[in-house]
């Protein structure tokens, strides 16, 4: 998305860009790619990171404006056991620098934690002369099904989708296409594709009913904004995003995390149902009509740039305070999960030993009751066997026995 802003803009003769990798370029299709120390003599009026470990080489750069392009929440790239491998991401939201985001969702959410910085609403556009409407009709075989995501990213859900599609009970074929198809998940008939140009994308969802994305974190999920165009609907789990892009019943299916019992439901009630296919494939593209083409977007993008070259510099006294804020916040949060197992340990421990003490407690209280009971029956024994007790109910007796006759 950034190099195709970036050839966009550098096209429209108003803007001089540089495109600057922290690898050096891997081959002849990237020699418009600089390194970084080739520009550190350059001076800008606006250097851009695109993610969260761009943004040092950007600080350095010399430049009078600086903003990072927030493409998603980046510190949910990894698990809550990783918490200094979430730190990286969250620091950089602290940065002393304007943002562009690509998500409404992510536009809140850096205004919510920087609201002293300006955040710009970049939407990520589309090329409307490649995804176009499909020619060929829903087909009324086997559900068609295409996973989408990479498999190895853990919060992509390709092990979810692939639970759910074998949880299926109706005909249906399944592929999975991904970046990097190297390593894919092994099922039986499942077809494994990758590294394909945006033609070979459209014609891959045309060639299927249906795209299945379980992730659990996206910015707004482009495949499905892609499918969409051609008409192809998608069932999702509701990650961030997806609220930007599917309409439940209307141009797809939102089902819950962890549920592949209910996904693979919903998946054969599609192979069922070819009428409601038909509509959310209908539904589909006609929500797609007012989503930006990669033209539309790049001017929204230009103009954001213009908006930043002449904002105020943030406050790096803010901007400190927020990275010692995040700072903080992980190193407490690395604390709680570092003693997690001790605390558990020592809770179990706990409350073994409560029980143990309380069923001795139990035993002792029994034993004891158990005792006054025998010593109750002896005292109350020798009570009836004394002649006073004799002597004293006989009259008691006799009135009972008249009583009764």
């Amino acid at each position: 998305m950034a190099l195709g802003h970036a050839a966009r803009l550098a096209a429209n003769g108003e803007f001089d860009v540089d495109v600057v990798s922290l690898r050096a370029p891997e081959d002849e299709r990237t020699q418009t790619v600089k390194r970084l120390d080739e520009v550190a003599r350059e001076h800008y009026d606006v250097a851009l990171a695109t993610w969260w470990e761009t943004l040092p080489s950007v600080l350095a750069l010399r430049a009078e404006h600086r903003a990072l392009l927030v493409q998603s929440a980046e510190e949910r790239f990894y698990r809550r056991n990783e918490p200094f491998e979430q730190l990286g991401p969250a620091l950089a939201l602290s940065a002393p620098v304007h943002f562009f985001a690509v998500a409404r969702w992510l536009c809140d959410l850096v205004t919510e934690l920087r609201p002293e910085n300006r955040c710009w609403f970049t939407p990520n556009g589309i090329d409307k002369r490649t995804f176009t409407p499909r020619t060929t009709p829903i087909s009324d075989g086997p559900l068609r099904i295409l996973i989408e995501g990479q498999h190895t990213l853990w919060f992509k859900g390709v092990e979810d989708a692939l639970d759910a599609v074998a949880r299926m009970g109706e005909p249906h074929t399944a592929t999975l296409v991904a970046l990097d198809p190297d390593n894919a998940p092994q099922r039986d008939g499942l077809h494994v594709v990758g590294g394909l140009s945006g033609t070979e994308m459209r014609e891959l969802y045309e060639r299927h009913d249906v795209v299945l994305k379980l992730s659990r974190i996206e910015s707004v999920g482009l495949a499905v904004v892609e499918a969409a165009h051609v008409g192809t609907p998608a069932v999702v789990t509701p990650y961030t995003g997806c609220e930007e892009v599917i309409r439940h019943g209307e141009n797809g299916l939102v089902v819950g995390f962890d549920d592949p019992d209910g996904c693979a439901r919903a998946l054969d009630r599609l192979a069922r149902d070819r009428d409601l296919l038909r509509s959310l494939s209908t539904g589909a593209v006609e929500s797609m009509s007012s989503w930006p083409s990669d033209d539309q977007a790049t001017a929204t993008f230009a103009d954001a740039l213009r908006q930043l070259a002449e904002a105020p510099e943030p406050s790096p006294e803010e901007a400190a305070r927020a990275a010692f804020s995040r700072w903080r916040a992980a190193t407490e949060i690395a604390r709680v999960k570092r003693g997690e197992g001790d605390f558990r340990r020592r809770s179990l421990e706990g409350s073994v030993e409560w029980l143990e003490d309380a069923l001795e407690s139990a035993r002792r209280h029994i034993d004891e009751l158990s005792r006054s009971r025998d010593a109750v029956g002896e005292q109350l024994a020798a009570v009836e066997g004394s002649p006073e007790y004799r002597a004293a109910t006989v009259p008691r007796r006799l009135l009972d026995r008249v009583r009764r006759r």
